[in-house]
């Protein structure tokens, strides 16, 4: 059984965040996505960066808010108003 923090650290490297993002509206902007990263952008204007970091979590951060940044959980929070729970 695994115990809270082992479970957040699941979701963070389990859920993939481009496939998340795809499912809220967002789309893959391949021209300005590299290698290293993948570049979303939503129909209202929003714009993300995600990339996977070397401890497997998969982050983003906005390119309009630097304040607006983190992991799967974040993302859904910000953008959904959604909790754990």
């Amino acid at each position: 059984m695994l115990d809270r923090r082992d479970e957040l650290d699941a979701f963070k490297r389990e859920i993939n965040l481009i496939e998340y993002a795809a499912a809220s509206g967002y789309v893959l902007d391949r021209a300005a996505s590299s290698r290293c990263s993948a570049v979303v952008v939503h129909p209202d204007g929003d714009k993300a960066i995600l990339a996977v970091g070397k401890d497997g979590h998969c982050t983003y951060f906005s390119v309009r808010d630097d304040q607006d940044n983190g992991t799967i959980i974040d993302f859904v929070q910000r953008r959904q108003g959604e909790t754990l729970g």
